[in-house]
Parts: C-alpha cells; sequence; structure tokens
C-alpha cells in the first residue's frame, strides 16, 4: 500500500460518527425550528384572514338587512299609495253611479238591463253543451 494513506482507528472512526450525529441532529433541529415557526405564521396568517372574512360576512348581512327593510317599507308605501288611489276611485264611482241612478232612473234601469243580457249572453256561450 501506499505510504502517504492513513488509516484511522476504531475510536477515531467512531468519533467521526458521534459528530456526523450531532451535526445531523442539530442540522434536523435547526429545520424542525423554521418549520414550526412558518407553521406559526401561517397559522397566525389563517386566523386573520377568517377573521376579516368573518367581518366581511357580517356586514353584508347587516348591508343586506338595511336593503331589504328599506325595500319593503318602499313597497309598503307604494301599496297604502295605490290602495289609497284605488279607494278614492271606488268611492267616486260609487257618488257617480249613486247620482246617475238618481238623476236617469229609467236609463240607469236600461243600461243594468243590457249589462244583465250581455253577461247571460257570454254565459251562454262559455257554458259546456251537452247532447
Amino acid at each position: 500500500m501506499d505510504e502517504l494513506q492513513t488509516y484511522k482507528t476504531p475510536a477515531q472512526l467512531a468519533e467521526d460518527a458521534r459528530r456526523a450525529s450531532h451535526d445531523a441532529t442539530l442540522a434536523a433541529w435547526n429545520v424542525a425550528a423554521e418549520a414550526r415557526t412558518t407553521g406559526q405564521h401561517a397559522a397566525r396568517v389563517a386566523r386573520d384572514a377568517a377573521s376579516d372574512a368573518g367581518d366581511i360576512a357580517s356586514d353584508a348581512a347587516t348591508t343586506g338587512r338595511v336593503y331589504a327593510r328599506n325595500a319593503a317599507v318602499a313597497a309598503s308605501e307604494k301599496f297604502n299609495e295605490k290602495f289609497g288611489q284605488l279607494r278614492r276611485r271606488a268611492h267616486d264611482l260609487r257618488t257617480n253611479s249613486a247620482s246617475y241612478v238618481a238623476n236617469q232612473p229609467v236609463r240607469a234601469v236600461a243600461w243594468a238591463m243590457a249589462g244583465g243580457a250581455a253577461l247571460m249572453a257570454v254565459l251562454v256561450a262559455t257554458r259546456p253543451r251537452r247532447y
């Protein structure tokens, strides 16, 4: 063999193995610490995102309730307005009809008979025929 080539004793090999094991253990601890820090940061970011999402959902629900309430109020006001108009028109029609009957009783009876005859004609024309 070559005289320059050196051989390690079993004790030296054991010491090299211990050193390599120690270095590997330190490297594993460092990787674990970095992973722990990264995991904690990710958890913090996820908590913040979940909190923000909850705030946004709460705001959206509140806004939806406000819009729904405003729409209900507007619909109620519109209904009351239209119902008031209808009530006034019915009152005017009733008043005008009573006035017409009082001033033109013969014509009123004639119109009533014509309307009844027309209604009867429609009913007879639309009823099912039995043969």
